[in-house]
């Protein structure tokens, strides 16, 4: 099989001013008769990007905003210490934010208490909103 390639930009942070985008090359080769990514890898990936774009688009503004603040200021940090952050709900009556924590976040107590009081901090101040309340759970 001879080697194939494919390349497509990947939205990483949503909308707005700081839109970021990568991107990606898959190749697909066979070594020892195994196929390294599979085929058809180029589609499911457009297809989740595409799936994830709808439902951005879904989501109340003030869920778009934090989704966009989570990921341009809170997840390169977390990311840098091997854990990730997911936007998970905003429910707009309680004004409570829920996120998960992966990786090498995930667990620790320490870790959890700082992010979640971080990233409440950050929200209060960046949404201009006192009452915000940010829920972390470990993933």
């Amino acid at each position: 099989m001879p080697n194939e390639s494919a390349e497509f930009t990947v939205n990483l942070d949503g909308k707005g001013a700081n839109k970021v985008t990568k991107t990606i090359t898959l190749t697909t080769n066979t070594k020892k008769g195994k196929e390294i990514v599979m085929a058809g890898a180029t589609g499911t990936l457009k297809h989740a990007e595409a799936q994830k774009e709808a439902h951005f688009e879904s989501l109340d503004d003030t869920s778009k905003e934090i989704i966009n603040i989570l990921e341009e200021y809170v997840k390169p940090a977390v990311a840098s210490d091997g854990g990730n952050i997911q936007f998970i709900s905003y429910d707009a009556t309680s004004k409570k934010v829920s996120v998960m924590l992966q990786g090498a976040c995930s667990g620790c107590p320490s870790s959890t208490y700082t992010l979640k009081s971080g990233i409440e901090n950050m929200l209060k101040d960046m949404l201009n909103d006192n009452e915000i309340v940010v829920e972390a759970l470990n993933g």
